[in-house]
């Protein structure tokens, strides 16, 4: 019986090659979309505080209860949400 090779090792395949250049062009498609996603989530975010947390950690919350809720394997509950966005907004 012969050992097949492990398939990490050789020559990359063009199926393998293939689909990482589609992701990566997939990716670059999804860019411009993602910054204005951010930059109205901040416009909107300095209406309740600061410049400065509104760019920094209630954007950055946002985005990941965003990647969360995306691609997670538990979506962030409305309450984790707002609880949290309610303590970088009014920390008093």
């Amino acid at each position: 019986m012969r050992a097949r090779p492990h398939p990490n090792k050789g020559s990359v395949d063009g199926a393998r090659t293939g689909a990482v250049r589609t992701t990566v062009e997939s990716l670059a498609a999804l860019r411009p979309i993602a910054d204005r996603y951010i930059e109205l989530s901040t416009q909107t975010l300095t209406r309740y505080t600061d410049p400065i947390t509104a760019t920094t950690t209630a954007a950055v919350a946002m985005n990941g209860f965003t990647l969360r809720g995306l691609a997670g394997a538990h979506t962030p509950r409305r309450t984790d949400i707002e609880n949290t966005l309610r303590r970088i907004l009014n920390p008093h």
